[in-house]
């Protein structure tokens, strides 16, 4: 009788201690922060799988029915669907464009007399 086993329903809420709320809204904080710098650095999974996370967070352990906590999740769910990655070219048009002009100005600077070839009459 040391060891007790009971079944659980899934409709269980998680409780936090008191002093543990701190580190919930700490650790919620941190993957918000996480996915915003997913964002410039396009790394679409590093930010859903931190939106996932608060998104799971926030329904586990705070009332879903309260209206704020509802905006919150709705506001994570919609930024969840965008997409934040780029097709970028692997190479750019302006690189042809760019490699002539060099071309052109090294032919224009290899045609120029050189300042002290030029005799005095």
């Amino acid at each position: 009788n040391f060891i007790t086993i009971r079944r659980r329903d899934d409709t269980a809420v998680p409780l936090l201690a008191p002093n543990q709320d701190i580190y919930l809204r700490e650790n919620i904080r941190s993957r918000l922060l996480v996915a915003a710098q997913a964002v410039p650095r396009h790394q679409e999974e590093t930010y859903r799988q931190a939106l996932e996370n608060v998104s799971t967070w926030v329904r586990a352990y705070y009332d879903t029915d309260d209206a704020t906590t509802k905006a919150f999740l709705d506001e994570v769910d919609q930024l969840s669907q965008q997409n934040i990655s780029m097709d970028l070219p692997e190479t750019l048009q302006s690189q042809a464009m760019l490699e002539k002009l060099m071309q052109t100005r090294v032919r224009n600077l290899l045609a120029q007399p050189a300042a002290g070839t030029t005799e005095a009459k």
